[in-house]
C-alpha cells in the first residue's frame, strides 16, 4: 500500500503505516528541521526514503493508495485563533483534500486537535461526501493507549467509494501500548547533535501524532491482523479505540512547543493544575506537587540544569529513542 505523508514533521504517521506494510511514496514538510530529521531517518532506515516536498500549496500528489496528514491546528484549536478553516494555516487542510483527489487514493486519513471537530470538521466531512467519501472519525487521547499523558486527537478516516479497492492488507502490528521501553538512562548531550535540544522538543510538541495514539487509524476500523482495511469498514464496526491494557491516569503535562524554548505555554495537570511542563519537571518529588510520584532518581533523569530533556521528551510521547537526534554533517 503506497502512502504520502503531507505536513509529515518527524514522521510520526508514516512511523506507524509502515510497521503496518505501507511504504510511504512521497512527503511534504515545511520545517527545515523537520526536514532534517526525516533526512537521517532515511538514512538509519527508520523511514523508507523517497522525495520530501517543501510546499503544499504546489505539490503535485503521485498515485498513492492513502493520503495521510495533520494540518495546521492553529485556526481550529481551543488554544489558537478559532476562526476555524477561514483561517490562513489551517485552510491547508483544502490542499490535503486536493492532494488525496489528484493521488486517486482510496483512503485518507487526517489527525488534528479535537476543536476540529467544532470548527471545520463538518465542511470537510460535506467537501468528501460530495466527492464520493464515505467519513467515520473518533477522538483519542494519548493515555488510553498507555503515555502517561493526555493529549487528545481526532482522528477522521475516509473511504473513497468511486476508486475500486486495492486488495492491499495493512496489517495491525500486535505491540505493547506506552512508551518505548523505560525513560532514558541517560541524558545525551546536545553538543553532538546538529538540532538543539529546543528544536527537539519544539518539533515533538508540534508532532503530527503520537505513534500508538496512531493506531487507532487501524483499529477505527475493527481491523485485526490478517484481515483487510475493506472487510472491516464493510462489517460497520463501531469505533473502538480502547487499549488492551488498564487506561493509566495522566501523570504529567502534554509536551507543547513552547516547551522546547523555555515559553510560557501552561497544561492541565491530573488533579486540574495549570503548570507548565517544566516546571513539573523541577518539581521535587518530595513536595507532592501536580499530582505525580516519581523517584528521585525518576526526577534527575527527567530534570538536567531545570530544563527538559529532548530524550525524555521523546520517551514521554512514545517515539522511538533518539527519533529527533540529527548528527552534524561530516
Amino acid at each position: 500500500m503506497a502512502s504520502i505523508d503531507v505536513f509529515s514533521g518527524v514522521g510520526g504517521t508514516s512511523l506507524v503505516l509502515e510497521r503496518c506494510g505501507a511504504e510511504t511514496v512521497a512527503y511534504c514538510e515545511c520545517d527545515p528541521s523537520a526536514r532534517k530529521v526525516l533526512a537521517s531517518r532515511f538514512a538509519d532506515g527508520s523511514l523508507h526514503a523517497a522525495p520530501v516536498h517543501e510546499d503544499v500549496r504546489s505539490f503535485a500528489a503521485p498515485a498513492a493508495d492513502i493520503v495521510v496528514g495533520g494540518f495546521p491546528c492553529q485556526d481550529v484549536s481551543d488554544a489558537g485563533h478559532r476562526v476555524g478553516l477561514t483561517g490562513e494555516r489551517s485552510a491547508l487542510v483544502w490542499h490535503l483534500l486536493r492532494i488525496a483527489r489528484e493521488s486517486g487514493s482510496r483512503w485518507l486519513f487526517i489527525e488534528n486537535v479535537p476543536g476540529f471537530v467544532r470548527r471545520g470538521l463538518e465542511q470537510v466531512e460535506r467537501h468528501l461526501v460530495c466527492e464520493g467519501w464515505s467519513v467515520r472519525y473518533v477522538i483519542v487521547a494519548a493515555s488510553e493507549v498507555g503515555l502517561p499523558h493526555l493529549r487528545k486527537r481526532c482522528f477522521v478516516l475516509a473511504r473513497n467509494e468511486a476508486r475500486p479497492p486495492t486488495g492491499d492488507r495493512l496489517v495491525v502490528p500486535r505491540v505493547r501500548h506506552g512508551p518505548h521501553g523505560r525513560e532514558p538512562e541517560r541524558l545525551a548531550g546536545a553538543c553532538d547533535a546538529a538540532l538543539t535540544r529546543g528544536a527537539r522538543i519544539r518539533l515533538l510538541g508540534n508532532a503530527v501524532c503520537v505513534p500508538q495514539a496512531c493506531l487507532a487509524l487501524a483499529r477505527l476500523l475493527g481491523g485485526r491482523v490478517g484481515t483487510t482495511w475493506e472487510k472491516s469498514w464493510n462489517a460497520g464496526r463501531a469505533p473502538d479505540v480502547s487499549s488492551s491494557v488498564p487506561c493509566p491516569r495522566p501523570r504529567c503535562p502534554t509536551p507543547i512547543a513552547s516547551d522546547g524554548t523555555g515559553g510560557s505555554g501552561s497544561h492541565r495537570s491530573a488533579r486540574g493544575v495549570t503548570l507548565s511542563l517544566s516546571r513539573w519537571v523541577r518539581c521535587r518529588p518530595s513536595r507532592g506537587k501536580w499530582g505525580t510520584r516519581v523517584s528521585l532518581r525518576q526526577y534527575e533523569l527527567r530534570s538536567r540544569a531545570g530544563r527538559l530533556s529532548a530524550e525524555w521528551t521523546e520517551w514521554v510521547m512514545g517515539f522511538p529513542p533518539g527519533h529527533t537526534r540529527v548528527e552534524r554533517d561530516r
